[in-house]
């Protein structure tokens, strides 16, 4: 064998003459390829300047000039004023100086190999790319405290975002279609969502940031049933003051009917002093909404009060729902059993929703107190529902002049309030021989 097995170097043979030729030719081929860094891999043709000691890597394509017949992908060497050519080995190494990339020979190509300190992409086992600088493919990658710097026994995975507005988070993947993202999205609250389809996103869980306190707005099940479990919101409605709904007039069981004697912006006043036999500002007012209808528009119209300003004058939600009404309108206090069946006071409490909670929200029942008051001689009573369908009623009564017991009941709210985001909850009174009393009801706990 006259030449080394790696790299093409010339022995020197027995007797050869002139052996200084052959030793200088190895170093020239070591001077090419040890430490080798080359000054283009672009390059088609040999620049006219080019001095001795200049490297290229040939691209792949039709090379010209002095490099005619040289082969892509080759190394280029000017040596002794003539181009010498190196055919690389698989895993050989070059830097190159136009683009300060390094660059390894692989099945035949020249590919980048980007040095990881300092590393714009990063693949290990596959490519990365500008979105995915750091691409992993393995089945199990290993995070572990430095026990060799040694370090000091902790390990910490660090997302940092830009601001709170930004998004860190964890993405589960399943087909690269995203099923679950743990982080702060959006925000500085730890959230866990999930998705079906990688598109809409449903938050499972949510940590506030500034309290610690947790929500489940997908809320929870019940193991064994899977069922939806109820928390128990208690509000301060259940003494009997704060209530969504307390007249004390002696009055006819509603429905009732009034007459419109003047409208101004959001305020209607009637021919009669007739106002607390519809809301008890006093108790209501923040409380809670009454709707009202004008039987004299076709269709009729609903409206909801929400406070009482002197005896005969009732404040409206907008003065947008009463734009169209007039003077000398019959209204009712009361839904017509065409809208709501067997007789029923529509009552919104989203106003208590808001003083207790900042914000109104559909629930899923009430623990609701009530008692009535009958006048003397005679018996009334106070009863509620759900949706004012028959056979869901509850209630109690008062006899001669006597309080009711005060009775607490739990009532399903499945009636979605057309006015806020909340349910309503359905009174109706009950005359049985004269006239209505005391009448009150009070939330001493939401079910959600």
């Amino acid at each position: 064998m006259d030449t080394s097995a790696r790299l093409n170097l010339p022995f020197l043979l027995p007797n050869q003459a002139q052996k200084h030729v052959t030793v200088n030719e190895s170093l020239q081929r070591l001077d090419t390829l040890v430490q080798l860094s080359v000054i283009s891999m672009v390059l088609t043709a040999p620049p006219p300047a080019s001095s001795e000691g200049d490297i290229y890597i040939l691209p792949a394509g039709v090379l010209s000039g002095a490099w005619s017949g040289a082969t892509g992908g080759q190394i280029a060497a000017l040596q002794d004023a003539a181009w010498s050519y190196v055919t690389p080995g698989e895993g050989w190494i070059c830097y190159d100086q136009e683009t300060g990339q390094s660059f390894r020979f692989l099945a035949g190509v020249w590919v980048a190999s980007t040095p990881v300190n300092g590393a714009t992409e990063l693949g290990i086992n596959t490519s990365a790319d500008p979105v995915n600088r750091l691409a992993v493919k393995s089945d199990a990658e290993l995070l572990s405290h430095d026990d060799v710097t040694p370090g000091s026994g902790n390990a910490r995975k660090i997302i940092n975002k830009a601001d709170a507005a930004a998004t860190a988070s964890t993405v589960f993947q399943s087909g690269f279609t995203g099923h679950a993202e743990i982080g702060l999205l959006g925000n500085n609250d730890l959230s866990f969502q999930v998705s079906q389809d990688g598109i809409s996103q449903l938050t499972c869980a949510q940590f506030d940031a500034d309290t610690g306190a947790a929500t489940f707005p997908g809320g929870q099940l019940h193991q064994a049933s899977s069922a939806f479990t109820r928390q128990i919101l208690p509000t301060p409605g259940g003494n009997g003051v704060d209530s969504i709904y307390r007249v004390e007039t002696l009055r006819a069981q509603n429905p009732r009917s009034y007459t419109i004697a003047s409208i101004a912006g959001d305020t209607i006043t009637m021919t009669i002093a007739s106002a607390d036999q519809m809301i008890k500002a006093s108790y209501m007012q923040g409380v809670a909404m009454v709707r009202i209808w004008n039987l004299s528009k076709s269709p009729i119209e609903p409206a909801w009060i929400i406070n009482s300003v002197d005896t005969s004058s009732l404040q409206m939600r907008t003065s947008t729902e009463i734009s169209g009404w007039q003077v000398g309108d019959t209204i009712q206090f009361g839904d017509p059993t065409s809208e709501t069946p067997n007789r029923v006071i529509a009552v919104d409490v989203s106003p208590m929703m808001i003083s207790l909670f900042g914000t109104a929200f559909y629930q899923s029942g009430a623990i609701v107190k009530m008692a009535a008051l009958a006048g003397s001689g005679v018996e009334a009573g106070i009863e509620i529902s759900p949706d004012g369908l028959s056979g869901s009623f509850v209630g109690t009564r008062g006899y001669a002049a006597q309080s009711s017991p005060q009775a607490q009941f739990i009532i399903p709210n499945n009636t979605p309030s057309p006015v806020s985001s909340s349910n309503l909850l359905f009174i109706r009174e009950l005359d049985l021989g004269g006239n209505v009393g005391i009448s009150h009801v009070s939330i001493n706990a939401f079910l959600v």
